[in-house]
């Protein structure tokens, strides 16, 4: 067994895979193996065998001297006896001494395990710093390595949702892009229709008023009302509600311009209608034509105004009067009169003309940006 090991032991060392703190760990057990195989072969040795060879062969040789003299057999049994006694006291000390001998061994191998254990714990927490030393900085790598192919892959997975992104946003743009030129298409060709129906309406206007033909009325009326289904059909669709307003209220004013041609027509008089419809402005004859208002000074209707400018298409109100015709009919600030009566107003001199020759009565068209409403209201002008 101590053959096989050591040749083992040799084949350890040859190969050179083993470390060198283990090499010397196996070396000692290895020494310590021979010297226990070697203390087993000293126990076995001689001085015990002979211990017990002569007194088997003195109980073999005393029955074949039965025969001799009592003398010389007592003689012998005494030197026998004294041999026997020497040898065992040798024996005893021959053993005493292995004993020691084998105390110290064990000693000596007790000691060396302890060593071998302190050498072993020693090269383990070596060891074991190595190894956490070496698992925390492979951790740490393979974090880092983690973290960072996780943010390229998160960035590449960004990078394409954006540009899909990017992608349906353009279609989608595009879509709408065309869908906004087919409706603006789509308006502007019902603009012209509704355009060239105003303008038809116009010209029937002019020839009804020319020959007042009471035909000519009903046919004008209808086109009004084809006309006045016609914008309420674009308001729905497109037109906002506020010229919708304007409109409606010229279609009115010009309705009623019609009623009154036809009353003419049937005999009644009223002067100067056909001037009224044709001038955008009238001439009071109870207002002098010379006379030109103080219109950065004067309050007229109870109401103090402002030029429009480019912002809108009339004058904007600053201030109202309290208690006067404009604000019992709920007149404010910020509102915008774009007409009065038929005349419309872009300057504070256009609006104090027309309204000094507008008489009693004063008719305005007035835009309310709060309610986004248009509104036609008279008052009365005080004398």
């Amino acid at each position: 067994m101590t053959e096989a090991l050591n040749r083992k032991f040799d084949l350890l060392v040859k190969s050179g895979k083993c470390p060198p703190y283990l090499l010397d760990v196996v070396s000692l057990l290895v020494a310590h193996a021979n010297d226990t195989e070697l203390f087993k072969k000293e126990l076995r040795s001689a001085p015990f065998d002979s211990v017990v060879a002569p007194m088997k062969k003195q109980n073999v040789v005393v029955p074949s001297s039965a025969d001799q003299v009592s003398a010389v057999t007592v003689m012998s049994g005494q030197k026998d006896n004294e041999r026997v006694a020497e040898i065992n006291k040798n024996g005893l000390y021959t053993q005493e001494q292995v004993l020691q001998t084998a105390e110290a061994s064990l000693r000596a191998y007790a000691t060396d395990l302890k060593k071998i254990n302190d050498i072993a714990m020693a090269t383990s927490s070596k060891r074991l710093r190595e190894m956490k030393t070496s698992t925390s900085t492979e951790m740490m790598e393979f974090r880092d390595r983690v973290v960072r192919d996780t943010v390229e892959r998160t960035r590449e997975e960004l990078n394409s949702l954006r540009m899909e992104w990017l992608e349906s946003m353009n279609v989608e743009v595009g879509r709408l892009k065309t869908d906004i030129n087919k409706l603006g298409i789509e308006s502007q060709k019902e603009m012209c229709k509704i355009t060239d129906a105003y303008t038809n309406y116009i010209s029937k206007g002019f020839e009804l008023m020319k020959t007042e033909p009471l035909e000519v009325a009903h046919s004008v009326l209808a086109e009004c009302a084809l006309s006045a289904s016609r914008v309420e059909l674009v308001e729905q669709q497109l037109v906002p509600k506020v010229e919708i307003d304007v409109l409606c209220e010229r279609v009115k004013s010009m309705e009623r311009a019609i009623t009154q041609i036809m009353r003419s027509s049937s005999g009644l008089t009223i002067s100067n209608e056909k001037n009224t419809f044709l001038s955008s402005s009238v001439v009071n004859p109870h207002n002098r034509g010379g006379i030109t208002p103080d219109v950065e000074n004067t309050t007229l209707l109870g109401l103090l105004v402002r030029d429009g400018g480019d912002e809108v298409e009339g004058v904007i109100v600053t201030q109202v009067t309290p208690g006067s015709a404009a604000a019992t009919v709920h007149i404010g600030p910020d509102c915008i009169i774009s007409h009065v009566g038929k005349t419309p107003t872009t300057r504070k001199e256009d609006f104090a003309t027309a309204v000094l020759q507008a008489g009693r009565e004063v008719r305005l068209t007035v835009y309310d940006p709060r309610t986004g409403k248009v509104s036609l209201v008279t008052l009365e002008q005080r004398q």
